[in-house]
């Protein structure tokens, strides 16, 4: 028991570990709030996670910003293309809920499944 409030004990490493993966994610929103950035501070944070899970780096609020300042012109622009998509499928369903019933569903299925398609290929 007396080893419960070690700051070497698993307990306390635990902690640390989450404190430090919040620390991350709230870096990341914090980052996203612009739009057209949201693309490099996603990126950057699989990054981050990803040398944390192979085992390459720790996670550190520099290393995210490494990541984030090489990613920002690179993931940007295909960031930017999947927002215009999005809020082209939006357009879509919204002209396609004034179509008659029948019609509504079939084009609203179609729509739906490229949709999916596109959240697919983004998130290859």
């Amino acid at each position: 028991m007396s080893n419960l409030f070690n700051l070497d004990s698993p307990f306390f490493r635990f902690l640390a570990s989450v404190f430090d993966y919040m620390v991350l994610n709230v870096l990341a929103l914090l980052l996203s709030l612009p739009v057209f950035t949201a693309g490099a501070s996603l990126t950057a944070l699989y990054r981050v996670v990803l040398d944390a899970i192979q085992e390459k780096d720790s996670v550190s609020p520099k290393a995210f910003w490494t990541y984030w300042n090489a990613s920002l012109r690179t993931a940007t622009a295909p960031w930017l293309l999947f927002l215009v998509l999005f809020a082209l499928f939006l357009g879509d369903l919204w002209i396609i809920g004034f179509m008659p019933e029948g019609v509504r569903t079939f084009m609203a299925g179609g729509v739906i499944l490229l949709f999916l398609l596109l959240l697919c290929v983004s998130l290859f």
